[in-house]
């Protein structure tokens, strides 16, 4: 099988034979083998990090565990699907950094997000950490009706008001740039959404504002009359 090593099916039996035999320092030079030579493949890279992340928890590596855990942190797009996941290699990270280290290097990460624009993990890392007040901030630049709905219980019990607000304003928006029929339903299924987070007053507010839009527009009106 060595004499094919490059073929990600043999690899992989080498792999688990030298896991099963105890023979971590080989399963890391198989796994990092594996890097370099599919370094194009992007499943197969992470397929091999994952062996490695395994062999350094095995050998309680530290420094290693933590820089794949963060790899894998950024890398991952699911929240709780497997054992790669953000949450997973969140908890991982927190477990084997020293508690004196772990807000400085919390920053860290959320620099590197922040640098990446990946939205997704500079929220998660704020609702981990619960921060809420940076949470806010965030919200107030980056408002979407995605955002806001899924902003932790936390944020909505503290910036109640100003969630509406800003709710409001996406409802609006979405509402002036709609143009037909879909997207009019659509519509109204946020004011929906926006009377049940408690903004009764700004929903009936942008109501009127559509009804008195002109040209008038027939499916606007009837599908707000179904609110």
């Amino acid at each position: 099988m060595y004499e094919n090593i490059d073929n990600p099916d043999f690899r992989r039996k080498l792999l688990q034979l030298a896991w099963d035999e105890k023979n971590h320092d080989e399963v890391l030079r198989l796994a990092k083998g594996g890097v370099s030579n599919d370094s194009k493949f992007l499943g197969l890279v992470n397929e091999w990090r994952k062996w490695e992340l395994k062999t350094y928890q095995h050998k309680n590596d530290k420094t290693n565990t933590l820089k794949l855990a963060q790899y894998f942190f950024f890398e991952s797009k699911s929240y709780t699907k497997d054992d790669h996941s953000t949450k997973e290699m969140y908890d991982l990270m927190k477990s084997i950094t020293p508690n004196d280290e772990w807000l400085y290097f919390v920053e860290s990460l959320i620099k590197k997000a922040s640098k990446n624009r990946d939205e997704f993990k500079i929220l998660f890392l704020y609702a981990q950490e619960k921060m809420w007040d940076r949470y806010i901030k965030y919200l107030q630049t980056n408002s979407s009706i995605y955002n806001l709905d899924n902003a932790p219980l936390e944020v909505w019990s503290l910036y109640k008001d100003e969630l509406i607000l800003l709710y409001a304003t996406c409802v609006k928006q979405f509402l002036e740039q709609a143009s037909n029929r879909k997207a009019y339903c659509e519509g109204v299924k946020l004011l929906r959404k926006l009377i049940k987070h408690g903004g009764k007053i700004e929903a009936n507010k942008i109501i009127e504002e559509q009804k008195a839009r002109i040209p008038r527009r027939p499916a606007l009106l009837d599908e707000l009359s179904k609110l």
